[in-house]
């Protein structure tokens, strides 16, 4: 079974294999070796993507202790990351994290997908906004800019996994102008002790 959960610093190394390795099969059918070495040369800058981990809501897609997917998004809704282990591509993981990922942000998403992920985001609602040429280390290679804005995501019902005091402040605004429009057996009093006691349980259910 798998299951999502928080990025934690611990996960680095195995995350760091798993990019490698999921470049280097997954997308070489979109671009050639020297691209895909210029993509991943196998020596990340550790302290540097440990930094933006953790500054973003990151999460991990695990099965019996393997890490079998990654991705991330920071609070501008920019979805910087999102790799799926070679040996669990096609079981809906991908889909799984970046669900999550929007849920946890408001207003407009974007990434920077390559040749191969184009299509995933094209059937997430995503447009094209447009191709470019980016450099690593020399070597160009094409990616799309891509964006949608929230209200194009189809409604579901979902936890934010990465959420701040902020976000719990603004669902329960929403919780409580609602009850007031609706609820008007319940006194001012009542409506503030509800509030009080509102809590969080762990955001993390399994992905089947």
């Amino acid at each position: 079974m798998i299951r999502i959960r928080k990025y934690t610093p611990s996960d680095l190394p195995e995350i760091a294999q798993l990019f490698y390795n999921t470049v280097h099969t997954v997308n070489a059918a979109d671009y050639g070796a020297e691209q895909l070495d210029a993509w991943a040369d196998g020596n990340i800058d550790m302290e540097k993507w440990n930094k933006s981990l953790e500054s973003h809501c990151s999460l991990v897609a695990t099965e019996n202790g393997v890490i079998a997917g990654f991705g991330d998004i920071d609070e501008t809704g920019y979805l910087d990351r999102l790799y799926v282990h070679r040996d669990y591509q096609g079981r809906g993981i991908g889909t799984a994290i970046c669900d999550r990922l929007e849920s946890s942000t408001g207003g407009k998403i974007t990434t920077h997908a390559s040749v191969t992920a184009k299509p995933f985001f094209l059937q997430r609602g995503y447009r094209v906004i447009k191709e470019q040429q980016v450099e690593r280390r020399g070597v160009l290679l094409t990616n799309f800019v891509m964006e949608k804005d929230s209200y194009e995501t189809k409604i579901r019902i979902t936890e934010a996994e990465c959420r701040d005091a902020g976000l719990t402040e603004k669902l329960v605004d929403v919780w409580e102008s609602s009850v007031r429009a609706t609820h008007h057996f319940l006194s001012d009093d009542e409506i503030r002790k509800i509030r009080r006691s509102v809590t969080w349980k762990d955001p993390f259910p399994a992905v089947l």
